[in-house]
């Protein structure tokens, strides 16, 4: 038998109408992934009892829970937005907690992060001729834009229980027939006087929480996946070093200074990616050193003084 290799992954996704019930989604709600399979948390009990000869009696299998990972390539349509045409990466976006709202005209599609109605999915991980099956899936996002390579979206999955079966690989449909945008001519801007910083890779960890609920009238043990609405999302750079003259790193991070920042990835219509927030607050800055450069590792936090759900905007045009 030929051995299972980790690259042929194949990743459906579709919304539950009950959460934790089977949604069967097929193969228009799938795309291309780079897949952990998912570990089976199970709580296995030792029964401490020994016999007369010092050996413990069989243990007892009690609930169980999956924990995986997904990471998916993001790029554009390739065309207008609409209801039935949406990123790839729609559902993923959305079981990690983002709402979706289709704009107007050349506006796109947006997604901003939820406080409420978290959705769930019935998701398929097809890894090599076994399928692993992820119902009332929920994700911990982390947003990476590395300099010079494809925005990504990780995301840390909780989902029920079910056994895995042998079945062959899905091949998605309706992939978008375009390439992948690029981190280049990002147009980084920080600041009311909109600094365009020399940086690199820019990464946001927008801090989730997902809490397992228990139940013992689940066969699992488990009622699902919970997520909670507080997070504290952060986002890392690596900047060239300035003068304060330049941009004033170290006031505005003693002075707790509320920034504005905006980026993207692509220059083409209907495949970049638009990254906008409204405030970010310094929370720590570190001197660095890029080949001989002297560079500032730049920690934010993103905030919200209104207390509505903007911490940040992503948006696919």
């Amino acid at each position: 038998m030929s051995p299972r290799m980790l690259k042929l992954s194949t990743m459906l996704a579709k919304l539950e109408v009950t959460e934790g019930t089977d949604a069967t989604p097929a193969a228009a709600d799938g795309f291309f992934a780079m897949v952990q399979p998912p570990n089976p948390k199970v709580d296995v009990h030792r029964v401490a009892v020994h016999t007369g000869a010092g050996s413990l009696l069989p243990s007892v299998v009690g609930s169980r829970r999956f924990e995986g990972q997904a990471t998916v390539l993001l790029r554009g349509a390739g065309t207008a937005y609409s209801t039935s045409v949406l990123p790839k990466a729609d559902s993923l976006l959305r079981l990690c907690g983002f709402a979706g709202t289709l704009g107007t005209g050349t506006t796109g599609q947006s997604y901003t992060l939820r406080s409420s109605g978290f959705e769930s999915f019935s998701v398929y991980q097809y890894v090599s001729g076994v399928l692993y099956k992820l119902l009332g899936c929920r994700g911990l996002p982390v947003l990476t834009f590395p300099l010079g390579g494809v925005p990504s979206l990780q995301a840390n999955l909780r989902a029920l229980y079910a056994a895995p079966t042998d079945v062959a690989n899905v091949v998605p449909t309706g992939e978008p027939s375009l390439g992948y945008p690029v981190m280049l001519a990002s147009a980084f801007q920080i600041g009311t006087g909109n600094f365009a910083a020399k940086h690199g890779e820019i990464k946001i960890d927008f801090g989730r929480t997902i809490t397992p609920r228990e139940d013992a009238t689940a066969t699992t043990g488990y009622a699902g996946m919970e997520m909670l609405p507080d997070r504290v999302p952060v986002m890392t750079v690596e900047a060239e070093a300035t003068l304060e003259g330049g941009f004033p790193f170290f006031a505005d991070l003693v002075a707790g200074t509320q920034l504005s920042c905006s980026f993207q990835a692509g220059t083409t219509q209907w495949n970049q990616i638009k990254v906008n927030i409204p405030v970010a607050q310094f929370e720590k800055l570190e001197h660095g050193e890029k080949a001989g450069v002297v560079t500032y590792k730049a920690t934010f936090i993103l905030t919200s003084p209104t207390g509505v759900d903007n911490e940040i905007t992503i948006t696919f045009s």
